[in-house]
């Protein structure tokens, strides 16, 4: 999972998120169209891309442009808006975990 990741963290420092649209997987670039190499690195990963993308999804996660998604089957200390949710200063510890 680890190596999805980077190749995520990767991807995403040379512009080119990548983000879950139901079942497939949607590619946005800031340079255009994504190289070939790019494509089939893709490609060959997508399962597992589609796993650790689907396992994200259940926290907090930015989306491609940058907006702060929070699902409503996260976990409960992530819903801040409930009860039991997380206090003020986890949450801005959180998001800057996110973000970084």
């Amino acid at each position: 999972m680890s190596e999805i990741l980077s190749l995520i963290a990767k991807l995403k420092s040379e512009g080119i998120f990548i983000a879950l649209d139901g079942k497939a997987l949607r590619v946005e670039s800031e340079n255009g169209p994504i190289n070939d190499d790019i494509r089939q690195t893709l490609k060959s990963n997508k399962p597992e891309i589609i796993r650790v993308l689907k396992e994200k999804q259940r926290r907090p996660y930015l989306t491609p442009g940058c907006d702060l998604a929070i699902p409503f089957d996260s976990d409960p200390r992530y819903l801040w808006w409930l009860s039991r949710g997380m206090r003020l200063t986890d949450i801005r510890k959180e998001l800057k975990r996110l973000v970084n």
